[in-house]
């Protein structure tokens, strides 16, 4: 049966019964018309349509990160992709959850590093519940180096060590192991070259 699908089903009922004043049981039988309608929950509703209630932008996106960003939708089935919109370094998931999308971005933020921006636009109002309703916007710029990689930055060479909200790094001029904030563009990483020695 579809949604909104409406339809009317007569039925016999039996009705049997007593009387204080009577010590016999009558029974009577009446043609009763059962109208019933067939509806979805308002979560099922949205499959299958553009709905959404947020955008998790990403950038710098490997293979590995949008593959991780499906295996997280498969873990939490109270959040459906509405569609996923490939930009020139990353791709644009709307999805219909917006709690759920700061929350997997945090945790891709955990997984890869880089700088996140969470923010929240007002797009409607809701007259039922008296309350304005709005869309959460992340946008998590992952670096474009990672573990194992050598960077420069202010001049500096870096040994990446790892990377999440901050990157750790052995400073190749000191030797020593320092820590600072992964910036857009604050770091370059550097071409592995090769060479022949004899």
């Amino acid at each position: 049966l579809h949604p909104t699908f409406l339809a009317g089903v007569k039925v016999l009922a039996v009705v049997t019964g007593h009387h204080e004043d009577v010590q016999q049981e009558y029974e009577e039988e009446y043609d009763v018309t059962l109208n019933y309608e067939v509806t979805m929950c308002p979560r099922c509703g949205k499959k299958g349509t553009a709905y959404f209630e947020g955008i998790l932008q990403i950038r710098n996106q490997t293979p590995d990160v949008r593959k991780m960003v499906y295996n997280w939708l498969e873990n939490h089935k109270n959040v459906r992709l509405a569609k996923e919109v490939p930009v020139a370094s990353g791709a644009d998931y709307y999805l219909s959850n917006q709690r759920l999308v700061g929350q997997m971005a945090k945790y891709l933020q955990g997984l890869y590093g880089g700088e996140l921006k969470v923010s929240a636009q007002h797009f409607s109002y809701n007259h039922a519940a008296g309350k304005n309703l709005y869309r959460v916007n992340a946008y998590l710029e992952i670096p474009e180096f990672t573990k194992g990689d050598v960077i420069k930055r202010d001049e500096t060479y870096y040994y990446v060590l790892g990377v999440s909200s901050k990157v750790k790094a052995e400073n190749l001029m000191t030797g020593q192991q320092e820590n600072f904030p992964y910036e857009q563009g604050g770091a370059r990483r550097l071409a592995i070259k090769t060479t022949q020695v004899s």
